[in-house]
């Protein structure tokens, strides 16, 4: 895979996770690794933003899953607040831009363990009709535009990936307004192994990227009852050192 025919779309810091009860124990691995919001916990993210209001409670309770002591809940908001707020380095609302970036992130989270650093990444095809296709909608009267996703604001800076890491696959991923549902909210890995012969890799991800264009076409069709939004196949790289 030559990643120089791919454009960075920024790097989160996550945790590995159980895999759900409803994903197939036949073909999905014990623990996984997503970029979607709606199965993995990211840092930053809202939870972790002062201003957006989240529930004492709900901090502690994500911060917990990420490893995060209760008793450094507020130390670390307080740390990802400030972060966030420079726009040349970090986007909305959980995107480093750079692996100094992201390092930075583990460095506040500390001493948080088995944090995993993953850069996402789209083929150029694919970028280019992302930013064609995600521009933020026109506000509604009397509302503050929409902001740009940092995925968005990435993609167009056009920097290729990172190089030392390590290729993990393919996450389809839709996105509608900001990156969410993953090909496994819905159970789709079944029905791609059985429709199309494709099953996941030792990651729990699509192995090529042949494959990943194959699996997307078909989630993307009316009859297949995904979530509605521009699937796209999503490269994800895992970086262990800044």
């Amino acid at each position: 895979m030559d990643l120089g025919q791919y454009v960075s779309a920024g790097f989160v810091v996550t945790r590995r996770f159980a895999r759900p009860d409803y994903a197939a124990a036949d073909l999905m691995p014990p623990m996984l690794v997503s970029a979607s919001p709606d199965l993995a916990d990211f840092i930053p993210d809202v939870w972790a933003i002062t201003w957006c209001g989240v529930a004492p409670a709900d901090r502690a309770a994500t911060a917990a899953r990420l490893g995060i002591a209760t008793g450094r809940v507020d130390q670390v908001v307080a740390g990802v607040t400030g972060l966030i707020a420079d726009n040349a380095r970090y986007g909305w609302p959980n995107i480093c831009y750079s692996r100094e970036a992201a390092a930075a992130v583990e460095r506040l989270a500390a001493p948080a363990d088995r944090l995993v650093v993953l850069e996402l990444a789209l083929a150029q095809d694919d970028a280019a009709r992302f930013v064609s296709e995600s521009v933020p909608p026109p506000p509604a009267p009397g509302y503050a535009p929409t902001g740009e996703a940092g995925v968005r604001t990435a993609i167009r800076r056009g920097v290729a990936p990172d190089s030392n890491g390590r290729r993990l696959g393919f996450e389809p991923l839709c996105f509608d307004h900001a990156l969410g549902c993953s090909w496994l909210c819905n159970g789709l890995e079944v029905a791609v192994a059985q429709t199309l012969g494709i099953r996941p890799n030792a990651a729990g991800l699509i192995g090529t990227a042949g494959q990943a264009q194959s699996v997307v076409a078909y989630i993307s069709r009316d009859d297949v009852g995904a979530e509605p939004g521009l699937w796209l196949p999503w490269l994800l790289i895992e970086h262990t050192e800044a």
